[in-house]
């Protein structure tokens, strides 16, 4: 999923299967929160962070990262 601003959010299960993304519209106005970061990153390795994102229009929210794996990892 890649939001307008460019941010690009992985699920580790199929999008059919996020509750908040079964009633979700394209265009719907979101709400995006950075809610954590790994620790003890590599410099310039920025993936692993964690964003909630809610959905204006239906109330709903989910959570995805940014990476499909933590900084450091493979």
């Amino acid at each position: 999923m890649v939001l307008t601003n460019g941010v690009v959010l992985f699920f580790y299960v199929k999008l059919d299967e996020v509750p908040a993304l079964k009633t979700a519209l394209p265009g719907d106005k979101v709400k995006l929160c950075l809610t954590k970061v790994p620790d003890d990153c590599p410099p310039g390795d920025e993936r692993g962070k964690i964003y909630s994102v809610l959905n204006y229009r239906t109330q709903q929210y989910f959570k995805a990262m940014n990476s499909w794996h933590y900084c450091g990892g493979a």
